[in-house]
């Protein structure tokens, strides 16, 4: 059985008082997914996690959204409002950046606008709570620059390769310069377990860089289920209608790492995945 995730960051424990919500922030809502099924799944897996963590039954679940420069999703579900998807009942809220989910079992899903820049470097920068749309292949620091501009998160997240050679040295330069100011690192659960903890997170925690972790779902059938097992916990009630709003300033105020919560992928379902990735006739046992 896997095992729960090791936090490299220490946690805030002020929360526990308040109502919680539980914070996907990497979530691709791939062309090819069938969103009625991932909601459905995304629910069970918030669910189970408040249940371990001995949390109210159906807490607030809030999957960021980190769409590619030609997807739109969120524009897609905008306008449905009212209307049904398949179980699920889509509205708006006071904010431009978000939509509430409401299963007709009660369940509550928040989606927050978010996109995914490719850089020049080939690293990937994550924009959460934004619905603007940002070029790809331009400098690392031009993109964190424009984003600086606006009330998004600014997210760097851990990629399978890609926080090695120059491009981790590039990471490394940033992470200690003044653009490290605001700046977020991501984890996400397809980083095996039991690997050693990626040196620049250590890094990031010497500067004061915290972490949000996501699930960051690949473009593969299976990995619609994957939504809502791994992320970050704050305390934002389900009659929240500004979850964004409220997010962004708690993370911008509260300065200690939220807590974090779910498991990341054995080295067997790591494997699997990347070769299903790379070669589209392999088909996994599980």
């Amino acid at each position: 059985m896997p095992q729960a995730h090791q936090q490299p960051h220490p946690t805030s424990t002020s929360t526990t008082s308040a109502p919680l919500a539980l914070i996907d922030a990497h979530v691709h809502l791939h062309p090819r997914f069938d969103l009625p099924v991932m909601f459905d799944h995304a629910a069970v897996n918030i669910a189970r996690a408040a249940a371990r963590l001995h949390l109210p039954p159906q807490p607030l679940g809030i999957l960021m959204l980190t769409e590619s420069l030609n997807v739109d999703r969120f524009a897609e579900l905008s306008r449905r409002l009212g209307q049904r998807l398949g179980r699920w009942h889509v509205h708006p809220r006071d904010e431009n950046e978000s939509l509430q989910l409401v299963r007709d079992t009660g369940q509550q899903l928040t989606l927050i606008a978010g996109r995914q820049i490719v850089t020049r470097e080939r690293l990937e920068v994550l924009a959460l709570g934004t619905r603007r749309r940002f070029d790809d292949h331009q400098p690392i620091e031009d993109i964190i620059h424009q984003l600086k501009r606006t009330t998004a998160l600014t997210v760097i997240p851990w990629g399978f390769g890609k926080w090695t050679g120059k491009r981790g040295q590039t990471l490394r330069q940033l992470l200690q310069s003044p653009l490290a100011d605001g700046l977020f690192l991501g984890d996400n659960a397809g980083r095996p377990q039991h690997t050693p903890t990626p040196s620049l997170f250590h890094l990031a925690r010497q500067h004061a860089v915290r972490l949000l972790p996501g699930t960051d779902p690949l473009p593969l059938p299976r990995q619609q289920h994957r939504a809502g097992r791994f992320g970050f916990i704050l305390p934002i009630p389900p009659d929240n209608t500004r979850p964004f709003h409220t997010l962004h300033h708690l993370l911008h105020h509260h300065l200690a790492q939220p807590r974090i919560f779910g498991r990341r992928d054995g080295y067997l379902a790591f494997i699997a995945a990347q070769l299903a990735l790379r070669l589209p006739n392999f088909k996994p046992a599980t």
